[in-house]
């Protein structure tokens, strides 16, 4: 019972058993998962023996296929692609911004979000962020107040530390409805300085910061901020606390393809060193004989080289030789590869059908011509995919930020410690403090990625499509408002107004003047 009920939990992430009773921990789940990524699955034959009875797997099951870590970094390259900007902003030539904030930010925000990116090296840790999430199915990024440096950083802390080590531990994670920290706790192994091993447990609250050592606190701190400086990130949302992976839902298709691939590898093997039946209308002669009378022949062969020569001349790989008509008969049986074969191919599609993202970059690269939003029209499945991915983390990095501004600003404002240096980094933060979301002032949005990058030929194409058909509308819309339908930025279209301005001039300078009416006399 407490193993099908274990198990249940690993392959249905976030299902419960009534009472909790028999189910195993959330740190449980996410190490497993995490053994996925790391192609580490099934070494541990004897902690894997329970899984693989209770879903009747080969008992030398291997992972052989995994696409567990391709799907997992096609996602750490696709939600935040490109490299971060100094203050926010876009990036010249058309380099992608990693995380595009809204052109309505607010200018300061922007410098602070920026600095609190460079601190906290947000550029490698937003990846961290998303490969732990797609690997495990969720990640809790910290607010690391570092009063004595004046800095707010982060800490990307592995979840499967969010969980007691029992398997009734349901309390180690409170979200609120729409999924902010309200509590969570770390717990772990750690080593102080002396040597000694001890057992490690942080608490953080609305209230407090709790320090345990061995069940037994060691320390208190306030939460000043009055609210839990962290957040909690699922890669899928599936309305459990606890995210799914990027894999969820075809773990149990891959499982049974590894299953039999394991078994037909070790079948292959079998076959070339197993027993048989030697059958033969006449006599056989043992090899290692005949080799003894070829170095009798040929003195300049050693035992080894003499033996190799005979079985290079054998037409089967046996240890006696006899008339052509000889027959080997294992006594494993046949393979029959033309009947395995099919239903390996056939578990293979079925999976790669499950996750067209695999598959994206080699039909691209199949493809002989095709633009940016053509490609990404054809991967439409691929882009809703990543589009929901990527929202989950951009809400929970919205609030990360928010609370990182709202932190260094107060901090700035108390002036303590490594604040008292107000260098030109930390006066970023000045006017925000605590009660900075409740003005608006930290109301912010990062706007989607594109799937594929466009091009400078990509855009200048699209451009050129928008302004043929904004064009359409001539005499119904403005010159501004056309332009501004085909895409031209406002700094841009100011010029490109004054440009226009400048051609009707010139055009109008070249025509003859108008004469009057009746009258020979001109208009000058």
């Amino acid at each position: 019972m407490a193993v099908s009920a274990g198990i249940a939990a690993f392959r249905n992430p976030g299902s419960e058993i009534p009472g909790g009773l028999d189910s195993v921990s959330p740190r449980e789940r996410v190490n497993r998962f995490w053994m996925l990524y790391r192609n580490s699955a099934f070494e541990d034959a004897v902690a894997w023996q329970s899984y693989r009875e209770a879903f009747s797997l080969y008992r030398y099951t291997r992972s052989i296929y995994n696409p567990t870590r391709r799907l997992v970094n096609f996602y750490v390259a696709q939600v935040y692609p490109g490299v971060l900007s100094k203050d926010a902003s876009d990036l010249p030539d058309g380099v992608q911004l990693a995380i595009p904030l809204a052109d309505d930010t607010d200018d300061n925000l922007k410098d602070a979000i920026a600095q609190f990116w460079q601190w906290s090296n947000w550029q490698a840790n937003n990846k961290l962020m998303v490969r732990f999430g797609a690997a495990s199915g969720s990640c809790l990024v910290e607010i690391v107040d570092n009063v004595a440096r004046g800095k707010i950083t982060t800490a990307i802390t592995w979840p499967g530390w969010i969980a007691g080590r029992a398997k009734d531990d349901t309390s180690s994670l409170v979200l609120d409805d729409v999924g902010n920290v309200k509590f969570y706790a770390l717990e772990y192994d750690a080593v102080d300085e002396k040597g000694d091993s001890y057992l490690y447990r942080k608490e953080v609250s609305q209230e407090a910061f709790t320090y345990y050592r061995d069940g037994k606190v060691v320390g208190e701190d306030e939460n000043v901020y009055g609210f839990v400086p962290a957040v909690w990130c699922k890669h899928i949302d599936e309305g459990a606390d606890f995210g799914s992976p990027a894999i969820a839902g075809s773990i149990g298709k891959i499982d049974e393809l590894n299953s039999l691939v394991s078994h037909v590898h070790d079948q292959i093997d079998l076959l070339i060193a197993s027993p048989g039946i030697i059958a033969s209308s006449g006599n056989v002669a043992n090899i290692e004989a005949q080799a003894a009378n070829i170095k009798t022949r040929n003195a300049t062969l050693d035992e080894y080289n003499a033996l190799q020569s005979v079985r290079e001349r054998s037409t089967r790989r046996l240890i006696l030789k006899g008339p052509e008509d000889t027959k080997w008969v294992p006594l494993t049986g046949n393979l029959e590869p033309e009947k395995t074969i099919p239903h390996i191919d056939h578990l293979l599609t079925e999976i790669e059908h499950d996750f067209p993202e695999l598959g994206m970059w080699q039909k691209l690269r199949d493809m002989q011509e095709v633009t940016g939003p053509g490609a990404g029209r054809l991967m439409g499945d691929v882009y809703s995919r990543v589009l929901e991915v990527g929202s989950n983390y951009d809400q929970q990095s919205i609030k990360l930020f928010q609370m990182a501004v709202a932190i260094g600003g107060m901090r700035l404002a108390e002036g303590k410690e490594g604040w008292r240096d107000k260098t030109e980094q930390r006066m970023k933060f000045s006017g925000f403090d605590l009660s900075s979301y409740v003005k608006g002032q930290l109301d912010l949005s990062i706007m989607p990625r594109p799937l594929i990058p466009l091009t400078e030929a990509d855009t200048i194409e699209l451009t050129g499509k928008r302004l043929d058909n904004a064009k359409k509308a001539d005499g119904i819309l403005s010159e501004q408002r056309q332009l501004e339908l085909a895409g031209v930025p406002e700094d841009e279209i100011a010029a490109e107004q004054s440009a226009l301005d400048a051609q009707r001039k010139a055009a109008a300078a070249l025509l003859p003047p108008k004469p009057l009416n009746g009258d020979s006399q001109f208009i000058q």
